[in-house]
């Protein structure tokens, strides 16, 4: 059995609190922690900015990044279990861990940004 196919317990337990998610039946849940990936964003570390055309889901797990709303730009806490939808098109926003610790989400999509300091865990 691959990886991908192997279920990460943790995670189904994980989005199974997730409030947008609480609905699901254990096999959806299975199914969306089979595609999710775990990320580390590194303090200071933007992972979307406005403009980019990446398009991927978040959740976030442990940390308080932020998301920067609007035109001047407004913070607003993504404490855990927040879920962000990132678009092409999507804004004016940008995603970022301005929290002084890493933050760890699980990410499904094709991310706007290579960044080596993002790295799957």
């Amino acid at each position: 059995m691959s990886d991908r196919a192997t279920v990460d317990r943790e995670a189904v337990d994980f989005l199974a609190t997730v409030p947008l998610l609480e609905g699901l039946d254990e096999a959806a849940l299975e199914q969306l922690a089979r595609v999710m990936r775990r990320r580390t964003v590194p303090e200071g570390r933007v992972l979307w900015r406005q403009g980019e055309h990446g398009r991927e889901v978040f959740v976030v797990v442990e940390g308080n990044p932020a998301i920067m709303v609007g035109d001047p730009p407004e913070r607003n806490d993504a404490p855990h279990g927040t879920l962000v939808v990132v678009e092409p098109g999507s804004g004016p926003f940008h995603w970022m861990n301005d929290s002084d610790t890493d933050a760890l989400i699980f990410a499904y999509g094709a991310p706007a940004r290579s960044d080596p300091e993002i790295r799957a865990t």
